[in-house]
């Protein structure tokens, strides 16, 4: 295993799982896997891969040790490695020191296995979790998610709990204290994508709680890639001067949207709105112009819009569980609905237009010689496409689906929003 140091200087990246300092001494030894060849005398990089806008600093291996046995070189192995004045560049686990060009592929996979190693070794460093970023507060979570599932027992299921519950207040106070954070958006629905899976529960089906997907800028290389496609638009959410930006956009994504929660980076490292913001708090703080919400429904159609025209039966089974669900909901819903002519309110509530006429809304002709007028959950769709050109008016959908099919929250990139025909709409017994 040992060489010349003059030899022929290769590539190697290492990801650090453990590190300790030397008496006396600014240098650190970092613990880990070499992949390539790292050699005593190698100027290496040194980043902290998992923070937003890391710098990367520069240095010098002075030594190796390879099972308590000195080498000048260590290649595709367990190491430790003795980093020049290593205490002045914030070496910590996860932390990624290469030679030479690694892709961010490379760079990410070294992070992970790093803190992987480290719980195994360790467990989680709960002791030390201030120091950890978003990125790495991620991670972790991923790790005991997946270890959760492969182990399938009540004492994994309740230690991924307790993380849970000591992480979530770390990842609200970093991520509210955070400049910007990015958020991967759907094309077609002009809103926040929402991630969410259908299962089979006793003799139907069940879905999970829909979820956000927050991106740090650590990682936004690699979402960037992950999200190439058309459907997906990554947006940068600012905080703003006050570090109210991501509090008032996650609070919408929770109480207009109807997200559960959030996933970061990953969508096995999610955490659920409970204790993040307050509802009230919410509304209080950021009242709508029209305070009418149907978090449920609106969430409920953009899972399906999201889908688009199934592609196979299963796709099919999950249309037609979230469209029946939908159906449940609509029924008992008040829904606005966007006017220019008189309108006249009934007793139980509803509304209903004055005269035979057709009146002014919005509306397109079908094929079927019937009109589809658009129907919004809240205000923000609303006037994210109209405006004020229109007055907002709330109603009961039952009021006049006999007349009218259904576009619930249509925008400019999908001007039919939910369509709901009259015929699905009495399968769905709307009317």
């Amino acid at each position: 295993m040992s060489q010349n140091r003059n030899s022929n200087k290769t590539h190697f990246i290492f990801g650090t799982a453990d590190l300790f300092s030397i008496e006396n001494s600014d240098d650190i030894v970092v613990l880990g896997r070499v992949t390539g060849k790292a050699s005593v005398g190698d100027t290496v990089s040194i980043t902290n891969f998992g923070e937003d806008a890391a710098p990367v600093f520069t240095s010098e291996i002075t030594a190796i040790d390879i099972n308590h046995e000195t080498f000048e070189t260590a290649e595709d192995c367990m190491a430790g490695l003795r980093i020049k004045n290593g205490a002045r560049y914030h070496l910590k686990t996860s932390t990624v020191i290469y030679r030479g060009n690694p892709s961010a592929d490379e760079k990410y996979a070294n992070f992970a296995s790093s803190i992987m190693a480290k719980i195994n070794f360790t467990g989680i460093p709960t002791d030390s979790l201030d120091r950890y970023s978003l990125s790495e507060y991620a991670e972790i979570i991923r790790l005991e998610c997946i270890a959760m599932k492969q182990k399938n027992t009540i004492e994994a299921v309740n230690r991924y709990r307790n993380l849970l519950d000591e992480m979530a207040p770390k990842i609200k106070e970093k991520l509210f204290a955070s400049d910007y954070i990015y958020c991967v958006y759907c094309t077609a629905t002009g809103d926040p994508f929402l991630s969410s899976s259908v299962y089979s529960k006793d003799d139907g089906l069940a879905s999970q709680p829909p979820l956000i997907q927050l991106i740090t800028e650590a990682f936004l290389p690699l979402a960037m890639k992950k999200y190439s496609s058309d459907l997906f638009e990554i947006k940068r959410i600012d905080n703003g001067a006050d570090k109210t930006g991501i509090k008032k956009f996650l609070g919408d994504c929770f109480f207009v949207y109807g997200a559960a929660g959030f996933s970061m980076l990953y969508e096995d490292a999610s955490v659920l709105s409970f204790g993040l913001i307050d509802e009230a708090d919410h509304k209080k703080n950021y009242p709508l112009p029209v305070p009418v919400c149907n978090p449920e429904i609106c969430a409920l159609t953009n899972l399906i819009i999201q889908m688009g025209i199934p592609k196979n039966k299963d796709e099919s089974i999950v249309t037609g569980f979230y469209f029946n669900v939908l159906g449940e909901k609509l029924p008992e819903a008040s829904l606005l609905i966007p006017v220019r002519s008189e309108l006249v309110k009934n007793e139980n509530g509803t509304v209903s237009f004055e005269g035979d006429g057709l009146p002014d809304l919005p509306v397109i002709k079908t094929d079927e010689d019937r009109f589809a007028v658009p129907v919004f959950t809240d205000i923000i769709h609303m006037l994210n496409l109209y405006g004020n050109d229109y007055n907002a008016v709330s109603g009961n959908l039952a009021s006049f689906t006999e007349k009218y099919d259904l576009m619930i929250n249509p925008s400019e990139s999908n001007p039919e929003g939910c369509y709901i025909s009259k015929e699905m709409a009495e399968h769905l017994n709307i009317l």
